[in-house]
């Protein structure tokens, strides 16, 4: 229930100019009904109450861009980066012009095969022996070594399943049994997956802006800037705090205070930065004539 409330918020926030006429009545319909069918037949599909029915992203779009290009670049990127993969995509705009346009995306967790049927989460497979950094061992003269015939690529050595003796167990058929596990099906699931996922909307974000403007999904850090990262305030926090400047309320959002203590400390901090550069080239200099003073060099 929680998911198709979480739509029908997205679709109250949608900003497309449509006329007021029955064709844009229809098309408004058609839309409405087609993300419940989608949500519904995903609802079907999962048969645990703690089943994670989707995934939720939420990202800004450029101020530069205008309506239309915002539509169609963020339609490109949803379709490169997740439809193309097999996820079923839903998504709007929400701008409520002041000056923060963003898009939220709910996408499935199972792809949508050709035959419109539902993909597996998760499938089972042989359990192999892995190194310390997590890597499949690769040992082909291994006893329990194992390759699939029609994939290749899936290979590894399996680890047999122990009776309380130490010796293999032995199914009904009299087949030896193998440790298995759950693995992820399709791969979305992947830590490595939100990195890719960010540097691909900066790509196109900077394909189609100036160089001035361009954005960098990587943190201060990883950039290399001295800077303090605020924290998102988002819109509650604004309306407390745009309460507390207005006297309706005792106490302002902790959000909104905290970033401007960030913004303070930031120009304290580069002079700190910037002194404690100066003194340790002062000294290395210092060090340097003191050495060359020594050995006679001038």
């Amino acid at each position: 229930m929680y998911l198709l409330f979480y739509i029908r918020r997205f679709q109250k926030s949608v900003r497309y100019k449509r006329a007021d006429n029955k064709d844009a009545a229809l098309e408004k319909f058609k839309l409405t009904f087609q993300k419940q069918r989608l949500w519904n037949e995903v609802l079907k599909i999962e048969k645990t109450s703690d089943a994670q029915l989707g995934r939720s992203f939420e990202f800004s779009l450029p101020k530069e861009w205008s309506r239309q290009e915002q539509i169609d670049y963020t339609t490109e990127y949803i379709q490169k980066t997740f439809v193309d993969k097999g996820m079923c995509a839903d998504w709007s705009i929400h701008d409520k012009g002041d000056g923060n346009p963003h898009v939220h995306l709910l996408v499935t967790m199972r792809s949508f095969n050709p035959d419109h049927s539902w993909g597996n989460k998760e499938v089972k497979d042989w359990d192999f022996v892995r190194d310390e950094n997590g890597n499949i061992v690769v040992d082909e003269s291994h006893s329990d070594w194992w390759q699939d015939k029609k994939n290749p690529d899936r290979h590894g050595i399996r680890i047999p399943v122990l009776d309380e003796n130490g010796n293999q167990k032995v199914g009904a058929r009299n087949r030896k049994q193998w440790k298995r596990v759950l693995t992820d099906a399709t791969g979305w699931n992947n830590p490595k997956n939100c990195e890719l996922w960010r540097s691909e909307w900066a790509n196109v974000c900077n394909a189609h802006l100036k160089v001035e403007n361009h954005i960098d999904h990587r943190s201060y850090a990883r950039q290399g800037k001295f800077e303090i990262p605020t924290i998102h305030e988002g819109a509650d926090a604004r309306k407390i705090d745009e309460k507390f400047q207005n006297g309706q309320t005792s106490s302002a959002s902790w959000k909104v205070e905290e970033n401007q203590i960030i913004k303070n400390a930031i120009p304290i901090n580069l002079m700190v930065f910037l002194l404690l550069s100066h003194v340790i080239y002062i000294g290395i200099r210092c060090y340097v004539k003191d050495w060359q003073e020594e050995r006679g060099y001038f």
